[in-house]
């Protein structure tokens, strides 16, 4: 009787453990790179010299949230959007007046976003048109 309770309790303890990982709430993505550009890796994007922005996103799919975040010449901005669709292989964001609308692509791990309008005296430009990027996803 001893030896079932601990089997399953042990049992319970690592399929708790296994799906910890698996069914997280939030998937953070990093290292993106414009694969329009011909660049391969995120590395290549960095060594190129071109300026070009960094972006990263972290989705929440708890709170159905994104925060995309872009670093452009050591200037930081960051911006929440809403998702509006989500299925196994896509999620996408509501339009947002200033920064547009995102996609991210989770089988082929990319993201894709277009800016509508820039903030009054705002430099930061995350993309001009259409932009895909290719990311690191977790």
């Amino acid at each position: 009787m001893k030896k079932k309770l601990f089997t399953i309790i042990l049992t319970l303890i690592l399929i708790g453990n296994a799906n910890a990982g698996l069914f997280s709430s939030k998937i953070k993505i990093k290292d993106c790179f414009r694969t329009e550009m011909g660049w391969k890796s995120f590395e290549d994007m960095k060594g190129s010299g071109l300026l070009e922005p960094v972006l990263s996103a972290e989705i929440d799919l708890k709170k159905e949230t994104v925060v995309v975040t872009s670093i452009m010449d050591n200037k930081v901005t960051m911006s929440k959007h809403f998702i509006l669709a989500k299925t196994d292989e896509y999620i996408s964001t509501v339009q947002d007046p200033i920064w547009g609308s995102w996609l991210f692509d989770l089988k082929r791990k990319g993201m894709t976003g277009q800016n509508v309008n820039f903030p009054n005296g705002s430099n930061t430009i995350r993309c001009i048109g259409d932009c895909v990027h290719k990311c690191k996803f977790k």
